[in-house]
């Protein structure tokens, strides 16, 4: 409930943190994917996604402790956010198999997010997570 979230002082929420964090960080750190280089094949799937979409952006993005890793990015050039302002990280800590945001600028979890007010200026927003093969925990999202 929106009562239970954490608000950062700007007015948005603050990306929780998942039930089964120290597992799920555990096993993120024995994939060994974080910091990698890009991959073509990752890059091709980026790029899918934003065509069917039909938006200007999309991230593979890995769900750290403390940041958000972009393994691939289409449409702009960066390599992660801090984790607290992370739309993925909020689909990561919810562990739901979809998440939609259809206009940030009227979510109130999100009309204020620095990802939002400026920077990448997110507006429609839709993550699924990519898990674990072994445990099925969130690692991050696509």
């Amino acid at each position: 409930s929106m009562k239970e979230l954490k608000w950062h002082e700007e007015g948005y929420t603050l990306a929780g943190i998942h039930s089964e964090e120290e597992k799920r960080l555990e096993s993120l750190y024995k994939l060994n994917i974080l910091d990698t280089a890009r991959e073509e094949m990752f890059d091709k799937i980026c790029k899918a996604a934003a065509q069917v979409f039909d938006v200007p952006l999309s991230f593979i993005t890995i769900v750290d402790r403390d940041r958000q890793w972009f393994k691939s990015t289409f449409g702009v050039d960066a390599e992660g956010t801090p984790r607290q302002d992370g739309f993925c990280a909020h689909c990561v800590s919810l562990d739901e198999d979809t998440m939609v945001v259809p206009n940030a600028l009227d979510d109130p979890r999100f009309k204020t997010n620095p990802n939002v007010t400026s920077g990448l200026n997110i507006r429609f927003y839709a993550a699924c997570p990519l898990r674990d093969p072994f445990n099925n925990l969130p690692m991050g999202t696509i």
